[in-house]
Parts: C-alpha cells; structure tokens; sequence
C-alpha cells in the first residue's frame, strides 16, 4: 500500500526508465514497479516477456502505440519498451489512524476514500485535503491515458 497520509500534495516521486536492459534489471531487481509500458509493434515473445515479469512483481502492463510510449520518455530510445519505478513507503496502521485522511488506490479502484479499516474510523479531518488528492490522481491518471 503507498503511503497516502500526509500532509499534501508531493509532486511525483516515480522514476520512468527505459530500454530493453534497464527494464529488464529493473524488474529482476525486485524493485518497487507501478506500470510497464509495452510498445504495440513489440513481437509477442518479446511482450510476452516483459508480461510475465511485470506480473512477478505486481506491476500493471500496458500496451500502447510506439509514438505514446515516446511521448511517456520523452525520446525514440525506449527499444519499445518503458517502466515506472516507485518511492513505495508503506505505512503502518497506526500511521492509518493518526492520518487526517486516507486514500486507497488499487489497479481496479483509482482513487477511493477510506473511511474506516477494521471497523475503526480514520480520517474525516480534512475534507478539503481530500479533494485536491482526488483531483491530482484523477488528473494524473487522466494525462498518462490520454489518446494522442
């Protein structure tokens, strides 16, 4: 789980890598990763193992056209292939209780707002934090899944 509690928002603290060998180490390493990026045009063996590695390491796998995943870089180097490595703190329970606020967020929820976690409330102290987390999830979200 990241460590949502805090005080607001940070600016991104992922690292974008990419190339074929920095991937593929990244992922070998154990590594905390968020997404992988597959270029379309990879041939399936190549995709498939790049796939299978990201699934070792819980990390979601994307195939998107070669000119998104040179927007993602910023360059053409990318040998089609791209992964975002995260700053993952994890945060205890105690951390979850003393929170003003707590957000989850998951591959199947984007951005939901916890209430309570084992029956004991959390959070409620400012909802205001709440909404600009949600906006910039929502908004970061949005900017990486935009169609070009």
């Amino acid at each position: 789980m990241e460590k949502i509690a805090r005080e607001q928002a940070e600016p991104r603290t992922d690292t974008l890598v990419w190339g074929k060998n920095a991937v593929t180490e990244l992922l070998k390493s154990g590594g905390a990763v968020d997404t992988v990026y597959l270029a379309d045009s990879l041939p399936q063996p190549v995709a498939g193992y790049y796939t299978a590695l990201a699934k070792q390491t819980g990390a979601v796998v994307k195939r998107v056209p070669g000119h998104k995943l040179q927007k993602i870089c910023g360059t053409d180097d990318h040998q089609g292939v791209a992964a975002r490595a995260a700053e993952v703190q994890y945060a205890s329970l105690e951390d979850l209780f003393a929170a003003e606020e707590v957000l989850v967020t998951s591959s199947s929820n984007l951005c939901l707002h916890a209430h309570e976690i084992d029956g004991k409330p959390v959070g409620g102290m400012q909802p205001e934090l709440i909404e600009a987390l949600r906006k910039e999830v929502i908004g970061e979200f949005l900017s990486a899944t935009e169609a070009d």
